[in-house]
């Protein structure tokens, strides 16, 4: 009975963080608008699709390893970003300005 019960919390625990993974995501691409009342950015220029991305207080912003604010950002610079799903919404955890 321990030895089941065991084997179930790891297994649940395993699928927790598959799916965990599988939810969060990495993509480099250009801006293309910035929304700053939403506090969002989208990117028509993704080099794997497209996608929009909006940003809470917890979002970090770097250039390069310096850290930096949402006041950076602008339309047609190139950004790799780190991402989870909230929904349908993809919710930006880091996002790394390249000059």
């Amino acid at each position: 009975m321990r030895k089941s019960l065991g084997t179930a919390l790891v297994l649940g625990f395993a699928t927790i963080a598959a799916t965990a993974l599988a939810q969060s995501a990495v993509q480099d691409g250009r801006v293309t608008n910035v929304d700053r009342a939403g506090k969002a950015f989208f990117g028509a220029q993704w080099f794997t699709g497209s996608g929009n991305y909006w940003t809470t207080p917890r979002t970090t912003f770097r250039v390069g390893s310096q850290p930096t604010s949402y006041d950076y950002i602008k339309a047609g610079m190139t950004v790799r970003v780190s991402s989870h799903m909230e929904g349908d919404k993809a919710i930006a955890d880091d996002v790394v300005f390249y000059q």
